[in-house]
């Protein structure tokens, strides 16, 4: 290994345009499937049809996190370490956030196997989601350990774990956009008309949405945020970042 290829700052130093590409990513999806989604969402809260090959889907992909996340967390807290950035507080904080999503996504779950919040109450559902519900906050604290963690992992286990970053980038995107379709969806079942007619209240209710929705986007993406604020050094790296939100955020806000 030479003195390049062992420098994780610099073999990392051009990631602020991974995280454009990220970002660009996640605009299509929020544009082009995540609306088909949505419809199956809405289908699945307000109707008594069930959908059980997309609760399925959430459980999986939520086990999957429990795996690929703190791998993830290795990697990123490594490089917020060697670039002397302190952000162990910053995801920490945004944990809560993902708990509480997580929460809700489970609820989701119940509707996908046609199990309404009526008959949870009633007690009306099966014995397993008990245990899966137990499984939600087990697995909410085994993503908080890693967040906390001050000592970074050596050059050798960062190298080895990067060659299954692939895996973990995909678990925790899929994550990621389905759980936020899910939840933003879930949000918006009430009254949603932003009042384009009165200027005033439209803008108030566009800021109004565009902070909610980044309550929600940015705790799913806890290990992206986390590398992508080690990584802004210049001007252009923080409106590389800023641009890259963005292009999400109105993809998502326009179609309000």
């Amino acid at each position: 290994m030479n003195k390049r290829e062992n420098n994780i700052i610099y073999q990392e130093g051009k990631f602020p345009l991974r995280g454009l590409i990220f970002n660009l990513l996640a605009a299509i999806y929020f544009t082009f499937i995540a609306p088909i989604v949505s419809r199956t969402s809405i289908e699945a809260f307000t109707t008594n049809n069930t959908f059980k090959w997309l609760g399925t889907f959430i459980i999986i992909i939520s086990l999957l996190e429990i795996y690929a996340f703190p791998k993830k967390m290795k990697l990123v807290m490594k490089i917020a370490i060697d670039n002397k950035k302190d952000l162990g507080a910053l995801a920490g904080s945004l944990w809560y956030f993902h708990f509480g999503i997580s929460v809700f996504s489970m609820f989701f779950i119940f509707d996908t196997f046609g199990c309404s919040e009526v008959s949870i109450k009633e007690g009306l559902y099966p014995t397993w989601f008990i245990f899966l519900i137990f499984i939600v906050s087990i697995k909410e604290i085994l993503l908080l350990i890693p967040l906390f963690t001050e000592k970074a992992i050596d050059d050798s286990q960062y190298f080895n774990l990067k060659k299954s970053e692939w895996f973990y980038d995909l678990v925790l995107v899929l994550y990621s956009w389905f759980g936020l379709t899910i939840l933003w969806t879930g949000t918006l079942l009430g009254d949603k008309d932003m009042h384009k007619e009165n200027i005033g209240e439209y803008i108030i209710n566009i800021i109004l949405a565009s902070t909610l929705f980044l309550m929600y986007y940015f705790p799913l993406r806890i290990p992206y945020l986390v590398e992508e604020i080690a990584l802004i050094k210049t001007r252009k790296d923080k409106a590389l970042f800023i641009f890259s939100i963005l292009i999400v955020l109105v993809s998502v806000i326009s179609k309000l």
